[in-house]
């Protein structure tokens, strides 16, 4: 598979929301403000579960590849 990036825009997200029904998976990115009282949603990507299954090892694969490289990331806290 060939990957093209033209026209790609970057977005930072530090909120995120996950809802599913019987058919699919859907995952909104949002960027809140230092209160954390509101969270802008900017994109929502829709998958059906076996992608959803695929997205899961992938960021668990890239995770482990980058506390290789990096270090270990803390454990969860109240970002």
């Amino acid at each position: 598979m060939v990957w093209q990036n033209s026209g790609l825009q970057g977005r930072y997200a530090n909120s995120f929301r996950v809802g599913f029904n019987a058919l699919e998976f859907m995952i909104d990115f949002a960027q809140s403000s230092t209160n954390h009282q509101v969270a802008e949603v900017h994109t929502r990507i829709i998958m059906n579960p076996a992608y959803g299954r695929v997205l899961l090892r992938l960021l668990a694969k890239s995770i482990e590849q980058y506390e290789q490289a990096h270090g270990h990331i803390a454990p969860d806290q109240d970002v």
